[in-house]
């Protein structure tokens, strides 16, 4: 008998069409670029105006403000390589760090494992076993195609690591409720809204 699912079975969907509206998905924005500065958030709600055709906000046109005042100082002319110059008129730090700055979360094999853990999540919520929920997920995620060669234990400890888990869970009560845990404090001020969306679909 397949336990019950704790978990609302759509909420990914809900998450992309939450965030697919740029009035929530510019302040999503606003927040990582007060968080870590990259101003690939500052462009990529830039981008988002421009398909929603919406004006610029506040906080976007302070930053072209700021990128067109160091364009016209004599320091970015005396650069010498115009690349430099470029990184720090845009506001990119000289130094970079670990990563890269215009994929602020992650390489492609962290978006794949992403991809991995949530179609994961959805089987475990269905009551499946651990093994067969990743053979599943594997089956029905494109990320399955790119991870096929990795084995079970780097498949399993990477979508541990996503779910910010310090071992790997044995049963599927244990991960069921560590991935519950996770959907809480990640989305939880999501989860309210998207309950009251579930009942007055219903």
């Amino acid at each position: 008998m397949k336990k019950k699912n704790t978990r609302p079975a759509s909420f990914g969907v809900f998450l992309l069409e939450h965030f697919a509206d740029p009035d929530n998905s510019l302040p999503c924005d606003q927040g990582w670029w007060e968080k870590d500065g990259n101003p690939y958030h500052v462009w990529h709600a830039i981008y988002t105006c421009g398909q929603y055709q919406r004006e610029f906000p506040e906080w976007v046109r302070d930053y072209l403000v700021a990128c067109a005042h160091r364009m016209l100082l004599p320091k970015a002319v005396k650069q010498k390589d115009f690349r430099d110059a470029l990184r720090w008129v845009m506001g990119f730090p000289a130094k970079r760090g670990p990563g890269h700055p215009l994929q602020p979360f992650g390489d492609d094999k962290s978006d794949d494992y992403a991809l991995l853990a949530q179609a994961f999540a959805v089987q475990i919520g269905n009551g499946e076993k651990p093994v067969n929920a990743l053979t599943n997920a594997l089956g029905k995620m494109p990320a399955g195609l790119r991870l096929q060669n990795a084995d079970h234990k780097t498949l399993m400890t990477n979508i541990a690591r996503y779910f910010r888990l310090k071992r790997v869970p044995r049963t599927a009560g244990e991960w069921d409720r560590a991935i519950l845990a996770w959907y809480r404090e990640t989305f939880g001020s999501l989860l309210v809204p998207f309950s009251v969306a579930k009942s007055l679909a219903k």
